[in-house]
């Protein structure tokens, strides 16, 4: 399944297809923290962490028609290649053209797939109440964030 043309990973697939909003998993800040570096503070929001988005949720959060204000842009630390012309290769800064946004809370913490340096297997990067105008890495596969924040075991 592809979301404007980025490959869903088929594990991601699994885990949030067919659900309501309220049927998908929240990554707790316990499970967070597993991958997020100890000095970033994680908020949570209302619901102690952030909700995977489901398939309707990936595709409404990255429309690119949502992600292309300039003083946006500059407080969540995204970017459009596709508006600049020119490739976005600052890791710290997301670029919305080649990215899904795959989990939220409305704290405005993040956690989105990254296909800059593989079309085919994004890394997972977020970003934090601490540092919302930076994405971190979390893991270079979905896979291996799903893994160790506990979506998936280990096989």
């Amino acid at each position: 399944m592809k979301i404007y043309g980025h490959p869903l990973p088929e594990k991601l697939y699994q885990i949030i297809k067919d659900k309501e909003p309220d049927e998908l998993p929240i990554l707790t800040i316990s499970m967070l923290r597993r991958v997020v570096p100890a000095d970033v503070q994680i908020g949570g929001g209302a619901v102690g962490g952030l909700r995977v988005n489901n398939l309707a949720g990936i595709k409404r959060e990255s429309a690119p028609y949502r992600l292309i204000d300039k003083q946006i842009n500059e407080l969540y630390g995204i970017d459009s290649s596709k508006n600049t012309g020119k490739p976005i290769t600052k890791l710290s800064i997301l670029d919305v053209d080649k990215s899904l946004f795959i989990a939220g809370n409305h704290d405005e913490e993040t956690i989105a797939l990254d296909y800059r340096n593989n079309p085919q297997i994004p890394c997972v990067r977020g970003s934090f109440i601490s540092n919302i105008a930076e994405w971190i890495l979390l893991a270079d596969t979905f896979t291996e964030f799903a893994i160790k924040v506990g979506l998936l075991e280990e096989r």
